[in-house]
């Protein structure tokens, strides 16, 4: 009898629970002193115990049940999932694009302390010289702010590139959408079109005030003088109408950067 007692306790007590409960009767009997347990009456008055016994689940079954505890992702996981990220990539590239403008602020604000002593110079050959140093240190200006906006530029591609991917597969679940999902697209193309009519814009005021600018100092070279201080002030003006051109380049650069990636957010909108 201890033994029965052994194995049910181990049985009902340290078996995992992986399969269905039964409800059996056990007798619980006291002969001598001793307390025995046995599936028959042992004695006069048994107590009956009735014990919940496992028993070991179908496997089919077991799989099924496994699954509806762990259900595959439906539908609407995968687009929170994907709102998500995007929310995410879109926040990057936020960033990545306010520091872009940050630079720019900061290169325009040192240009036009460059400049404005540059055209306070001396009409000397020392001053003559002066504006070479000053039209160089404006090309070393723009030089080091080429660079850190072109890293931002190139973190810009990456996360838009993450982006269009992310909209390749929205687009893909067209026939999926729902009447507001439809309408959120249109809303979001309208505003693209106007931020594209934009940047088209700015290119354009870009690209004239670069003609502007470039024409007063080639007006300002017209002298033909003959001293040593006219020869080196035409240089410095030659130098100062390179970095005016690679200014206005980076400049209008980066609106046709944002441009590009405008129109190609327009064509990946589901």
């Amino acid at each position: 009898m201890n033994k029965l007692k052994t194995v049910l306790m181990l049985f009902v007590c340290g078996s995992p629970i992986t399969g269905l409960a039964e409800t059996t009767a056990i007798y619980k009997c006291e002969t001598s002193g001793a307390v025995e347990f046995s599936q028959q009456p042992c004695a006069d008055n048994p107590q009956i115990l009735h014990l919940n016994v496992i028993t070991p689940r179908d496997d089919k079954r077991h799989s099924g049940e496994q699954n509806s505890i762990n259900p595959k992702p439906s539908a609407d996981s995968n687009t929170i999932d994907s709102y998500i990220k995007m929310t995410a990539l879109k926040k990057q590239l936020g960033e990545h694009q306010n520091k872009i403008e940050t630079y720019k602020s900061q290169m325009q604000k040192q240009l036009s302390m460059f400049n404005n002593s540059f055209d306070l110079q001396a009409n000397n050959l020392a001053g003559a010289k002066q504006s070479v140093a000053i039209a160089e240190q404006i090309i070393a200006t723009i030089s080091k702010f080429d660079v850190l906006i072109k890293n931002q530029q190139m973190s810009i591609d990456r996360v838009t590139q993450q982006i269009k991917n992310l909209e390749k597969t929205k687009k893909s679940d067209n026939a999926n959408q729902t009447g507001n999902e439809n309408i959120d697209g249109f809303i979001r193309k309208e505003q693209l079109h106007r931020e594209i009519k934009a940047a088209s814009s700015k290119v354009i005021t870009l690209s004239n005030e670069l003609k502007e600018e470039t024409l007063k100092l080639e007006q300002r070279m017209d002298y033909q003088g003959t001293s040593e201080a006219d020869t080196t002030f035409h240089l410095a003006l030659s130098k100062r109408i390179d970095a005016l051109s690679t200014h206005y380049g980076l400049l209008i650069e980066i609106e046709n950067k944002k441009l590009n990636r405008l129109k190609d957010q327009v064509i990946y909108l589901p």
